[in-house]
């Protein structure tokens, strides 16, 4: 609705100045910022304010050639070009989104694509910059990286790239990308599980225990109150995925691993008798 009353406001304002103009015999110029940013207008040299993000400014002038330059609050010349304004009409010009330069830099360890809107896409290795010709204003950046299940994305964000200027951006796999073992007790019986050779603590019937692991090939060892082996074998762990290791009762585990914990796959299940049952002589 504001933006009805405003539009109405404007074409108000443009019958005025052509009434102007035809009475005055002057000529009016129109600018039409068509930039994710504002502007400022200068005329034959002179400051003339200022047209807002997507907003239109008019003038009443003198007929005859002016020189016009729309310019960026940093410097920038959108638009430096001369008119020929003619009496009772009215002159548009049009400022654009211009391209410029992206640069873009992997300052992580693994390789990662960079999707950017509108359409384009670059592969970067560790350490790697590419300078990409993109349209100024704000873009979408995406980068995602390769894993055993196909890409996973790591991050979205907005970036602001300023006309007549080398914009610069980096792009990393963060943290929050890791290998991560969820162990779920659904046996009758407390276990400790030992992930690595390290004990990770007790595990009560019904409860899970997640874990942020480093390893991609792990040993885990799940031991009932006693020293009873349920369970002990490696598991690999997928950088970027969620990897649950199941233990329904002794000697019978499922092992479900997925990049989407909400469309898991069961990968395998491993029944049969443990080769190993002694006591480890933990403190339950």
């Amino acid at each position: 609705m504001k933006t009805f009353f405003s539009r109405i406001a404007f074409v108000t304002m443009l019958w005025a100045l052509s009434l102007t103009a035809w009475a005055s015999s002057s000529a009016s110029l129109i600018i039409h910022n068509g930039f994710v940013g504002e502007n400022r207008v200068y005329i034959d040299g002179r400051y003339h304010g200022i047209v807002p993000s997507g907003g239109d400014a008019a003038y009443a002038m003198e007929p005859g050639i002016h020189a016009v330059r729309v310019v960026r609050p940093g410097g920038y010349a959108m638009v430096d070009t001369q008119v020929h304004l003619r009496i009772g009409r009215a002159t548009n010009v049009h400022v654009v989104a211009p391209l410029s330069k992206l640069q873009l830099t992997n300052t992580g360890i693994v390789p990662l694509r960079v999707d950017l809107d509108p359409g384009s896409e670059v592969w970067l290795g560790a350490g790697q910059t590419a300078v990409m010709t993109v349209p100024s204003g704000r873009i979408k950046l995406t980068s995602s990286m390769r894993l055993h299940a196909g890409d996973i994305e790591l991050e979205q964000r907005s970036v602001w790239v300023e006309p007549g200027q080398v914009t610069k951006a980096q792009v990393r796999a963060n943290g929050e990308v890791n290998r991560t073992l969820v162990v779920t007790n659904f046996h009758a019986r407390t276990v400790r599980v030992l992930v690595g050779g390290k004990d990770k603590g007790r595990l009560e019937p019904g409860r899970s225990l997640r874990m942020n692991l480093a390893s991609a090939d792990t040993r885990v060892q799940l031991i009932e109150i006693g020293g009873v082996i349920a369970y002990s074998g490696r598991v690999n762990l997928y950088r970027g995925q969620e990897t649950r290791l199941i233990l329904e009762r002794r000697h019978d585990v499922q092992l479900v691993r997925s990049a989407n914990p909400n469309s898991a796959e069961v990968m395998w299940a491993y029944r049969g008798p443990t080769s190993v049952q002694t006591s480890l002589g933990f403190r339950w």
